[in-house]
């Protein structure tokens, strides 16, 4: 239980400075993968690691919400009298493994008690607003991270196993994805 903040009066000290300096600090923390992280690093087939020319923040997005890549236009045949139909076939096929929307979620409640108790450091003037945001945005990244290890993913296919070996877990074929994540402290609606 937190120590409930009580005003009365009208002609507190500093009373008006604290509401000027909140009001000017009206930000937003963003967690993720930068689009400017980088590229990807990949296997070649001898086991070799080399730079993709995807983006970790194209590798980020296909994995936090899965996608289908390379889809072909082919024909099925329908039935015993040779009759075809157009259909798709998908190349490539990435589950979701949801790791930024799940390792937020993961840490809800210690942002909520992170933030409570800074708030208060806050409206002491033991902490700045700039630094508060930046211990949230830390914490926030880092259960990101965390979620690397601990979140239940879809296994992945025999074929990226073939390539990953001795690593199975998902999202583990290299540190390069799990290393982009970051905060930022941006002013509010200025995505």
């Amino acid at each position: 239980m937190g120590s409930p903040v009580k005003i009365s009066g009208a002609n507190l000290p500093g009373l008006k400075a604290l509401t000027e300096r909140m009001l000017k600090a009206n930000r937003e923390v963003w967690v993720g993968v930068p689009v400017g992280a980088g590229n990807a690093h990949e296997i070649d087939a001898h086991g070799t690691e080399k730079e993709s020319t995807t983006s970790l923040a194209v590798v980020a997005a296909a994995n936090e919400f899965g996608v289908e890549i390379g889809q072909v236009p082919a024909q099925q045949e329908v039935g015993k009298k040779g009759k075809t139909k157009d259909v798709t076939l998908s190349i490539i096929k990435i589950p979701e493994r949801s790791f930024l929307r799940a390792g937020l979620k993961r840490g809800q409640a210690k942002f909520q008690r992170l933030n409570r108790i800074n708030l208060q450091l806050v409206l002491l003037g033991d902490k700045t607003i700039e630094q508060a945001l930046a211990q949230l945005g830390n914490g926030a990244a880092g259960e990101v991270k965390r979620e690397f290890q601990v979140g239940k993913f879809t296994p992945n296919a025999p074929s990226t196993l073939a390539r990953k070996k001795p690593k199975t877990h998902p999202l583990e074929n290299s540190l390069h994805l799990k290393n982009s994540i970051t905060f930022v402290v941006a002013p509010e609606g200025s995505r």
